[in-house]
């Protein structure tokens, strides 16, 4: 069968947002998220940026509180919080920067997720969190457990439940498929599946009003590869 004719016929069946793709960049993406090695990125204050480079290793939890009532939730759990889009992870870095009177870093680095278990706009969180709390508890409890709360206590109450469900399950982390520009990356276990943490810029929190995250990156590093 012609390439063309055996892709068509290998759609049929397929998650919508999958069968959308094209051959060429559904290859790109499955080797991106299956026993994916690659470069990823997160956004964080330059102080302890600086001290994740030094070490080799975060330190700090994943759930934060930033101004004007943001947060990052740590919605799955325990884990090191990764993004493949940079202007993703300079947005995370802005809201640290913020909150802690600081610069801003996007750090890069090499992950390896051998078993991920994936999310996408078909089976995304809410999916998991009920799938992960029906495996943990009773009906009763997870009703008595959901019942009044608000997404964000929702979301604090059930994170570790989440990650507990995807370690029984032998996943050993997340790759959430949120488009085709987003993928976010959950490492359960970043101390084995986190290397080579570098910083790829910084930036100073004005610098975003008058230019683009890109225009701020790559004045970054010309002004670095000439020194």
């Amino acid at each position: 069968m012609h390439r063309s004719a055996a892709w068509q016929s290998q759609k049929q069946g397929m998650p919508s947002f999958l069968a959308n793709k094209s051959e060429d960049s559904l290859v790109n993406w499955l080797k991106g998220v299956v026993g994916m090695i690659g470069t990823v990125f997160r956004g964080i204050g330059l102080r302890e940026a600086m001290a994740v480079v030094g070490k080799q290793k975060y330190e700090r939890g994943e759930r934060r509180n930033f101004l004007n009532g943001m947060a990052a939730k740590a919605a799955f759990g325990p884990g090191v919080y990764l993004v493949q889009n940079v202007e993703a992870a300079a947005h995370y870095a802005l809201c640290h920067a913020e909150s802690e009177e600081d610069g801003a870093a996007v750090l890069c680095q090499q992950l390896h997720l051998a078993n991920p278990l994936i999310l996408d706009h078909e089976y995304g969180e809410t999916h998991l969190r009920q799938d992960a709390l029906e495996w943990k508890y009773s009906a009763e409890e997870v009703s008595q457990l959901v019942s009044g709360v608000s997404l964000l206590e929702l979301v604090e109450r059930t994170g570790n439940v989440i990650r507990e469900y995807a370690l029984d399950r032998q996943y050993d982390g997340i790759a959430y498929y949120v488009g085709d520009d987003v993928i976010y990356y959950i490492a359960y276990f970043p101390d084995k599946q986190i290397q080579h943490i570098q910083i790829d810029f910084t930036f100073d929190i004005h610098d975003l009003r008058n230019q683009t995250v890109h225009m701020i990156r790559n004045q970054y590093k010309e002004k670095h590869r000439c020194t």
